[in-house]
């Protein structure tokens, strides 16, 4: 089916809606025909290969085309109807035809110049979803990429802060032990100097009384007169 769209017919995916018989397949058609329909046959069918061919050859000129500006856009316009033109030139001058098998029959029909037209309007179309789609899934493939850069670098900065402060405590620990060491050394020694002074200090000896200290001692004190 189709639908009129300003001075164009536009395909409602006549191929997608296009229920052909299996026989189809062995009907009036040669390779170089772009057959419309949704089975496999046709989309390996030289003519529909040729035809993507064709529509990757001139989507940039095509595309480009909008960024001419003119008058209501009358040039762009006329540009891109004339690429899709020459399109299905290519294909008719290769022996080629626009074919859509007939309902419930293996009889292949010939669409006219317009649906050939809107046939191309569709793949490049689609092509066109594709690269957007291609675009977006680069970008996000960079996002992420940044991204894991990102903080995989910051996990290399914190194992490089992590191997430096262990260094320093291996460095700084040692140091300290060696100072507490050390100062408990230096106690001890002057700990072992003061003990060892004292006891070489000469003490006086006890004195013996003598026997006459003692026997004044033992003399009894004179009374008084």
């Amino acid at each position: 089916s189709r639908r009129r769209k300003g001075n164009e017919f536009s395909l409602t995916t006549s191929m997608a809606t296009d229920k052909s018989t299996p026989e189809a397949r062995e009907g009036n058609y040669n390779e170089n025909d772009v057959l419309l329909g949704r089975f496999k046959f046709c989309r390996e069918n030289e003519g529909n290969k040729r035809l993507k061919g064709l529509v990757h050859e001139r989507y940039e000129e095509y595309e480009s085309a909008d960024l001419k500006t003119d008058y209501m856009d009358v040039g762009t316009k006329r540009d891109k109807k004339m690429i899709k033109e020459e399109i299905v030139a290519s294909i008719k001058a290769n022996g080629g035809r626009f074919l859509r098998c007939q309902k419930n029959s293996d009889v292949w029909e010939e669409i006219s110049q317009v649906e050939a037209i809107a046939r191309v309007t569709e793949e490049l179309k689609n092509l066109r979803c594709h690269q957007k789609q291609k675009e977006v899934n680069r970008h996000e493939h960079k996002r992420q990429k940044t991204s894991h850069g990102a903080s995989g670098a910051a996990v290399g900065g914190d194992l490089k802060e992590s191997e430096s402060d262990h260094k320093k405590c291996t460095t700084d620990l040692p140091m300290r032990d060696i100072d507490a060491a050390n100062a408990m050394l230096g106690l001890a020694e002057t700990r072992s100097l003061r003990e060892a002074n004292g006891n070489s200090v000469t003490r006086p000896k006890a004195q013996t009384p003598s026997p006459e200290l003692d026997a004044r001692s033992e003399t009894p004190p004179r009374s008084p007169v």
